[in-house]
């Protein structure tokens, strides 16, 4: 993410996407994209969540992402709280 020294202002943002993902999965590859198009809204590695689909690494087994460590399956791709205020900040 480059920002501009004066204001802070985002002026240019790059993704790079895994060239071999841990797993070959629809469910993971989808999540990584989501992921990788929040990071390209403006919020960079330190602004990780512990939960949704922002989170640091997804609790991914037998196909399904799991929010946390031990809860339920992952509904349909979602942003936590934390995450949604964030990128309303940046904006």
């Amino acid at each position: 993410m480059y920002r501009d020294q004066a204001g802070g202002q985002i002026l240019q943002v790059e993704t790079y996407l895994p060239s071999e993902p841990k797993e070959n999965h629809p469910n993971y590859l989808r999540f990584i994209a989501v992921h990788e198009l929040v990071h390209a809204c403006g919020l960079d590695d330190a602004e990780h969540a512990n939960d949704g689909a922002f989170m640091t690494l997804p609790n991914f087994r037998n196909g399904k992402i799991f929010a946390q460590a031990g809860s339920k399956q992952m509904p349909p791709l979602f942003l936590s709280s934390k995450t949604r205020s964030k990128l309303a900040s940046a904006w």
